[in-house]
């Protein structure tokens, strides 16, 4: 976690996206070009009468922040609407659509682009690799947000609303790529997570949703989804020489699973107390 919460947007990369669109747009279009995305290599099913690809519809969703587009509605006011116009109903189905793997997804895009970086890159001089994990806050405003709860902030030291996010990161010492994360709740000594009981009867609520793997982690323990995310990453290919976190990760739990599991060193601060630890029964 960090110290202090940076909210300000990098002026000169928001400039170059909405500004020069014309021009970040082909730039971004021929990225993902070389990645040769479809809908056999997403795992998407094929509608071959619909106008757009599941493939297209994606690559639009994975856009929009970085043109200040915060959802589909803006989407259709945006200039992306006139060089593709796909239908709001279109892309809601896609956003709802539960039997899509994002989490596969995001791990063959990670590895094709980690693959276009080996391939320019002398390996005498391959640095280690690791994986980060970590977690911080997703504050939010409203009381409507589905399983939305009050969580405590470690950067302002009070409880807020929102969630919390868990994120695995691979490092290679010269590119970061986000592969995993997951939102979680701190259900307090009630189990209430801090909502009276007409601010969660208020909350949006879906019954499809009852039952999937997100809902289910939002009730698990971090280090739990922690160790769950390490299995997926090796079993993807992203084999690092050790996992870094900091003081909240360094539990007996999650170094047995990394050091006997994983057989990979784990690199992590001690948790300030009087607690005496042992190295080699020493």
């Amino acid at each position: 976690m960090l110290p202090d919460k940076i909210t300000k947007n990098f002026k000169e990369i928001s400039n170059f996206f909405v500004e020069n669109f014309d021009n970040s747009a082909s730039a971004i279009f021929s990225v993902l070009d070389m990645q040769k995305l479809s809908d056999k290599s997403l795992c998407f099913s094929t509608n071959y009468n619909a106008k757009y690809s599941q493939t297209v519809k994606f690559i639009l969703i994975l856009l929009m922040p970085f043109f200040r587009i915060r959802n589909v509605l803006n989407y259709c006011k945006s200039i992306f609407y006139s060089k593709i116009d796909c239908g709001k109903d279109t892309l809601y189905r896609f956003k709802k659509d539960n039997s899509i793997n994002f989490r596969k997804i995001n791990f063959h895009i990670a590895k094709k682009l980690r693959n276009c970086i080996d391939d320019g890159t002398d390996n005498n001089s391959k640095l280690p690799e690791c994986l980060i994990i970590d977690d911080t806050d997703l504050e939010k405003t409203g009381y409507h947000f589905e399983l939305l709860g009050k969580i405590f902030s470690h950067v302002t030291h009070s409880y807020i609303l929102g969630y919390k996010l868990l994120s695995l990161i691979y490092n290679d010492g010269k590119s970061i790529f986000g592969l995993d994360f997951s939102l979680h709740g701190e259900p307090s000594k009630k189990g209430d997570y801090g909502m009276t009981k007409a601010q969660k009867k208020n909350q949006h609520y879906k019954k499809d949703r009852k039952n999937t793997e997100r809902v289910a982690e939002y009730k698990k323990s971090k280090p739990e989804c922690a160790m769950k995310m390490l299995k997926r990453a090796f079993k993807h290919g992203f084999k690092a020489q050790y996992v870094l976190a900091d003081s909240w990760f360094c539990s007996i739990e999650l170094i047995r699973f990394v050091i006997k599991t994983l057989k990979i060193n784990f690199l992590g601060m001690a948790k300030h107390g009087n607690t005496k630890y042992f190295l080699q029964g020493m």
